[in-house]
């Protein structure tokens, strides 16, 4: 019997409390008519507790960013994170997941 698995990406990120944070993520697919969406949540309860900058760079590379001031009212800590789109015809797919980790 044949097993299909459609699981996230797992990317792990490492911040300092009050930096700047941007990075680019290529996904290697036309995105045209795509919307993106990335959160950063508590491993306690799964709240969110904040919902990061995403923009296009190309139809398939993605930017994430925070600002100085976003990140420093982030506690520090570990939280984790996840990116999602939503492909034309409401479809909703996790493309990457991961623990986002704030240092002083």
């Amino acid at each position: 019997m044949a097993l299909y698995e459609q699981l996230p990406g797992s990317l792990s990120i490492s911040i300092v409390q009050g930096d700047e944070f941007a990075t680019v993520v290529d996904f290697d697919i036309n995105m045209s008519g795509y919307d993106t969406n990335a959160e950063i949540y508590s491993l306690v309860d799964g709240s969110v507790i904040f919902t990061m900058t995403t923009s296009f760079v190309s139809v398939g590379t993605v930017n994430i960013s925070m600002t100085e001031t976003e990140t420093g009212n982030l506690s520090v800590g570990t939280y984790g994170w996840r990116l999602q789109w939503l492909a034309p015809g409401s479809v909703t797919r996790t493309a990457l997941t991961g623990l986002l980790e704030v240092k002083a």
